[in-house]
């Protein structure tokens, strides 16, 4: 699937803005819930789904875990 607004395509890692402790996720799916842009995504810690909006998300900067930050 393709990009979406906020530059969040699938299978990109990720983590969520202002929660770098919750680790690297990767972008499963891009979705639109109620006309807003939403991403499915999978998380490295603990193995579990979640839906975010993508302006909650940003590009996994280098250094981070997959587990999180201790």
């Amino acid at each position: 699937m393709g990009q979406v607004a906020g530059s969040v395509a699938q299978g990109d890692l990720v983590v969520m803005r202002g929660h770098l402790k919750r680790g690297v996720f990767r972008v499963e799916r891009i979705l639109e819930v109620d006309g807003v842009g939403h991403v499915r995504v999978l998380s490295y810690r603990d193995g579990r789904f979640s839906i975010v909006t993508h302006d909650s998300l940003m590009a996994c900067p280098a250094g981070i875990p997959a587990a999180g930050i201790p």
